[in-house]
């Protein structure tokens, strides 16, 4: 049977910089270093309408995100604790299902909580 040692780290650290690029984009939003536009952050015409929509939108999306990202990487450590006793392609599928459904829960969430925010809501602390 061949050696895909190197294969299996290589599928799992890809899966950790993932992770880490969601946390990295998700402080951007928290910070608010994203203005209103229609390519990059929750981009919808309830938050493009308003700037405080738009900011407490991207806000809550950077927290989920953060989340989906922690996600990410922790599941990528397991995987790594675990690679010896995997096929390089279940390392694959399983890392690929956890950064989906961290991400999909995520959106979820988000959308759930734009929708639920008043048209021109009041500026937070959150």
């Amino acid at each position: 049977m061949a050696n895909f040692s190197g294969l299996s780290v290589g599928v799992v650290g890809l899966f950790f910089v993932m992770g880490l690029a969601v946390i990295g984009v998700s402080i951007l939003f928290i910070r608010q270093r994203v203005k209103p536009n229609r390519y990059f952050g929750v981009s919808t015409r309830k938050t493009l309408a308003s700037e405080a929509v738009w900011y407490a939108a991207n806000r809550y999306a950077g927290k989920a995100l953060i989340i989906a990202g922690c996600v990410q990487v922790i599941g990528s450590v397991v995987l790594f604790l675990v690679r010896e006793s995997l096929f390089v392609m279940t390392l694959g599928k399983v890392g690929l299902a956890v950064f989906a459904l961290s991400v999909f829960a995520a959106m979820f969430s988000i959308s759930i909580y734009v929708r639920r925010l008043p048209v021109d809501p009041e500026p937070s602390d959150n």
